[in-house]
């Protein structure tokens, strides 16, 4: 009599065998290794090396707020020349030391100037502090003639934001006349261990646009680019590793472990599925 019903198809363990293998293999490839977990890694182990930095100055942005501070001889003309306002609110610290510094700051507007009392419009956009201060300066000379006096102008810390695979996400302010991009990120904690190092996006503001740099933090060479030192406005964007967004761990050992317990359950059903195929 002929058997109407298929044969049952014998799963072979070494079939099974053969794909977990090939699973295994590619689970390790996605692992993270050394290079990717560690910054400028390419270093010489010598005790000793020496890198140019870009040291370029900072030009005043729009939207940067200037503290601009005039110092005479005469306290009443101190007083007048900076409403009154200074003493008091520097020495506030903490939030309320930030928040002093917005209000008693000058802010660059859209058409980058700043407005400051007595003496009118500036222009600070596109310039440096110290050349912010000459101009200042030259201005006030025809206000205080034969009278001593000092100008102060600079930014009023750097902020930023650290957005991403990091331990502390949020914005930030140093203050501080330069920030690199290292220090910005230990203010956040540091990159969390699924970060890429390899390829992190910073957003920097211009007058009329957004530009965007990918920055590979695992090489010595961001030492010697422009984006090393960050500027106010700036925001620092890590991304998610590759090898994280498929679910593996996050160093080898985690992601070997992962494996054999996943090999180890799917061999036992394997062996149950032979069984019951015999």
């Amino acid at each position: 009599m002929k058997n109407i019903y298929p044969k049952k198809s014998k799963i072979t363990f070494f079939k099974f065998a053969s794909i977990l293998a090939l699973f295994g293999l590619f689970s390790l490839g996605s692992c993270v290794n050394y290079k990717q977990l560690t910054y400028m890694s390419d270093l010489s182990n010598e005790n000793f090396e020496s890198l140019a930095i870009n040291l370029a100055p900072y030009y005043i942005n729009i939207g940067d707020i200037i503290d601009v501070e005039i110092v005479t001889l005469n306290s009443e003309a101190t007083a007048f020349f900076n409403g009154n306002v200074g003493s008091g609110m520097q020495n506030m610290g903490g939030n309320n030391g930030e928040v002093a510094f917005y209000i008693r700051g000058f802010h660059v507007n859209d058409s980058g100037y700043i407005d400051l009392p007595i003496i009118g419009n500036v222009k600070a956009y596109g310039i440096t502090e110290e050349n912010l201060k000459i101009i200042i300066t030259e201005k006030l000379s025809a206000y205080l003639v034969n009278s001593g006096f000092l100008v102060k102008a600079k930014l009023t810390g750097i902020r930023f934001a650290v957005v991403g695979e990091v331990r502390r996400p949020g914005r930030y302010v140093i203050f501080q006349n330069r920030v690199s991009i290292l220090e910005a990120l230990a203010e956040a904690g540091d990159i969390d261990f699924i970060g890429d190092r390899q390829n992190v996006k910073l957003i920097r503001p211009t007058q009329d646009s957004l530009m965007t740099y990918n920055i590979d933090l695992t090489s010595k060479e961001i030492m010697r680019r422009n984006e090393f030192f960050i500027k106010p406005g700036d925001i620092i964007n890590v991304q998610p590793l590759g090898q994280k967004a498929v679910g593996f761990g996050s160093t080898w050992i985690d992601s070997f472990r992962d494996i054999l317990s996943i090999t180890a359950s799917t061999l036992t059903l394997v062996i149950a599925i032979n069984s019951l195929a015999n």
